[in-house]
């Protein structure tokens, strides 16, 4: 299994890296099984971050985000599903 990173500009979201889940199932039982305390440390950390996320996703073309980007991605995907 490959370990997963983030690009050095995002690097102080490694400590979420757990959160860079590939599927909507893995987000909800992510989601699920997390106290009220860790959502809200988790959103508080990744939500001002977000437009710069964004930025950096929408860098490439639909259907060809680059695989280093992806946890990036999912991290956001993760957001979205707190």
């Amino acid at each position: 299994m490959t370990e997963l990173t983030l690009p050095a500009a995002f690097a102080d979201l490694a400590p979420w890296l757990d959160w860079a889940l590939p599927t909507a199932d893995g987000r909800q039982a992510r989601r699920l099984a997390s106290t009220s305390d860790t959502l809200r440390r988790f959103y508080d950390a990744v939500l001002p971050r977000l437009e710069d996320i964004l930025a950096e996703v929408d860098k490439h073309p639909l259907g060809q985000l680059p695989a280093a980007l992806r946890p990036l991605y999912d991290i956001a995907l993760s957001l979205a599903e707190v």
